[in-house]
């Protein structure tokens, strides 16, 4: 009877550890991407990853051949079949102004990668109330300032039909924009179209929940990026699988 017993446990336990050993290899590892003690600054799919990025925190499904690095206080995701070096990742450039530091990001080559880098940011920089749009501001010149800034970065305005474009966004045949909405968070994502149309030379897009912004680019003033339409759509398909975790 022991015998029975311990062979039955035996099998329990095979089963138990084959599927902890599934559970990895489809993706299930979570990792933890950040700048604290225990987290790591590169991660590479299959996989989960926590991010920890400032008061942001979020996670992100990677497939194979998709990549994220933390650089503090930016993250850029990338997908590419090669392992890059680091002189060919997109990277943030920064540039010092009378209220703080104006941002972008740059990529120097292979134009037509799919990528983004991420920011952090308070609702408090924002104006996405489209009522307030044409209203006088309270705001100190400094607030004010960085409002209008970010009003190019998330050009979309909230109502009670859902985002729509603010004229922030430049001329209406000039881009594609389209509402991100899961059960955890809402925003939007823009496609600038180049020239020629058949291309986007740069995406934005922003992503709310309570007071977190995330916003995310893919730009390289002034030479434009060449994504197609194809990449634009999974692009949003990565970002709308982005969930906030606080």
């Amino acid at each position: 009877m022991n015998i029975i017993k311990w062979m039955l446990i035996l099998v329990k336990a095979k089963i138990f550890l084959l599927s902890i050993f599934s559970f990895s290899a489809v993706g299930g590892e979570i990792i933890k991407l950040g700048n604290g003690l225990g987290e790591n600054i590169y991660a590479a799919g299959k996989s989960t990853i926590e991010v920890h990025q400032e008061h942001c925190l979020y996670s992100m499904t990677l497939l194979k051949g998709q990549y994220l690095k933390f650089n503090a206080p930016d993250v850029v995701f990338l997908e590419s079949k090669t392992n890059k070096s680091d002189e060919e990742w997109p990277y943030l450039s920064q540039v010092e102004t009378s209220f703080g530091y104006s941002w972008s990001f740059k990529k120097n080559s292979d134009l037509d990668l799919k990528w983004f880098g991420l920011m952090c940011d308070n609702k408090k920089n924002f104006n996405f109330d489209s009522v307030s749009e044409s209203k006088p501001s309270s705001d100190s010149p400094e607030l004010q300032q960085i409002k209008y800034d970010n009003a190019f970065k998330c050009p979309g305005a909230l109502s009670e039909k859902g985002w729509r474009p603010t004229e922030k966004a430049g001329a209406t045949n000039g881009y594609v924009f389209e509402e991100i909405k899961n059960e955890n968070l809402s925003g939007f994502i823009v496609g600038y179209k180049n020239k020629d149309r058949a291309t986007f030379g740069r995406v934005v897009f922003c992503l709310i929940k309570n007071e977190s912004v995330l916003i995310g680019s893919a730009e390289n003033h002034p030479r434009p990026l060449s994504v197609s339409f194809k990449s634009f759509n999974e692009l949003k398909r990565v970002v709308s699988d982005i969930r906030f975790l606080n």
